[in-house]
């Protein structure tokens, strides 16, 4: 695997490759699924699932939420799951996301429960419209490393993708900390069946 360093990006084009990975010890995640049907879906005919053009948006409401969290986590790692709504083909936009603040400055362990229920309040909030408002992924910060998936991190991932009770045709992972100015730092891939991740564009309304 390649650790070469990768440039400091914000949120209005944060894409890296997945050949760079943070050094160190990674957030690992327990296994789990979301319990229901109807998971954001990228169409067998989207020009993006092929290339990759795949846009994730966060909200100003999310942008918010993250720098006031990551803020008060310090070093220690957080995480949770991503809501979102599908805006275009291949363009979804995150609306709310799940902040779970237990973790420590070297790992992230997900807890089921908490982002079951998150989720089931999103789909109640949205009129349970699957095919518009529905799980896209994960997100978790790296205070201490690199903004990018580490090793474990692409290997949970995979997992998860991998599946048989996962209906989703792709998951994506987003990686986050505050710079020093104070200004989100991330990366976002997407995880699909038996292919290689992607590097997916990431933006802030």
């Amino acid at each position: 695997l390649c650790h070469r360093a990768a440039c400091r990006v914000d949120l209005h084009w944060a894409i890296s490759d997945i050949s760079n990975f943070a050094q160190g010890a990674a957030g690992q995640r327990s296994g789990w699924r979301l319990p229901f049907d109807g998971l954001l879906r990228l169409a067998s005919s989207c020009a993006t699932c092929g290339s990759g053009m795949i846009d994730v948006i966060l909200s100003a409401r999310c942008v918010r939420k993250l720098k006031r969290e990551l803020k008060n986590a310090g070093q220690n790692e957080i995480g949770g799951v991503m809501a979102a709504e599908q805006i275009a083909d291949g363009q979804f936009v995150v609306r709310d996301l799940s902040v779970q603040r237990n973790g420590t400055p070297t790992s992230f362990v997900r807890d089921p429960l908490q982002h079951r229920k998150f989720m089931r309040r999103f789909r109640m909030l949205t009129g349970n419209n699957h095919e518009r408002f529905n799980y896209l992924g994960e997100w978790h910060s790296h205070p201490s490393f690199l903004a990018l998936p580490s090793p474990p991190d692409v290997w949970s991932m995979q997992e998860e993708m991998h599946d048989p009770e996962q209906a989703s045709s792709f998951l994506v992972l987003l990686i986050l900390k505050l710079g020093r100015s104070g200004r989100l730092v991330g990366s976002t891939h997407a995880f699909r069946r038996a292919q290689a991740p992607i590097r997916v564009r990431l933006g802030a309304s």
